[in-house]
């Protein structure tokens, strides 16, 4: 299994919901920006700020606990 990471920031005024960072060419074709290793996304995750999280997807791109 290759686990994936991903960067999921505050969405909202109260910063209760969290979307993830996605990347793509148009609205229809967005996705999950994913990073090969937990550094990688990091380091990107202090681009989006203090309440930016880090977490780790599996393949079906469900969170690991």
């Amino acid at each position: 299994m290759n686990a994936k990471y991903a960067v999921k920031v505050p969405f909202g005024s109260e910063n209760d919901d969290m979307l993830f960072v996605t990347e793509g060419d148009t609205k229809f074709k967005l996705r999950i920006k994913l990073f090969d290793t937990i550094d990688e996304a990091r380091e990107h995750a202090e681009l989006w700020g203090e309440n930016a999280v880090v977490v780790e997807l599996d393949e079906d791109y469900e969170i690991l606990l």
